[in-house]
């Protein structure tokens, strides 16, 4: 019962998982026990990927200039600072870029585009009327 468990979850289910399982079907069994028997049977869950960051540093890029210098203080009046933002946004049919210009003052967006790739040519422009 043990092995068809674990192929039925593809090798991604440990002892803790499949004991869950074997106790949700009725049976009577601990933790151990069924470590001792996964591994009785060669039987090693694959561990989750790492999640990686997509963004890398190229070191011979220029660098964006630091007009604010870090300072995100609301000015005193609209359109003087507005600061961008990436957000990666995890979708059912895969990973969404999210491309965001705001208004330091009244914190409104000014424009995003959304696309596949977090570069410019994976992001489609919507300019954002004000209101």
């Amino acid at each position: 019962m043990i092995g068809y468990l674990f192929t039925k979850h593809k090798g991604t289910y440990g002892s803790p998982r499949i004991t869950a399982d074997l106790r949700a079907l009725g049976w009577r069994v601990s933790v151990n026990t069924v470590a001792t028997l996964m591994a009785e049977q060669d039987l090693v869950a694959r561990r989750k990927r790492r999640r990686r960051g997509s963004t890398r540093p190229d070191k011979s890029a220029r660098k964006a200039p630091d007009r604010l210098r870090r300072d995100f203080t609301p000015p005193e009046r609209p359109d003087v600072a507005w600061c961008g933002d990436l957000t990666e946004i995890p979708t059912d049919e895969g990973k969404l870029q999210l491309a965001a210009v705001l208004d330091l003052h009244s914190r409104r967006c000014v424009g995003f585009a959304m696309g596949i790739h977090h570069d410019a040519d994976g992001l489609r422009t919507r300019p954002r009327g004000r209101t």
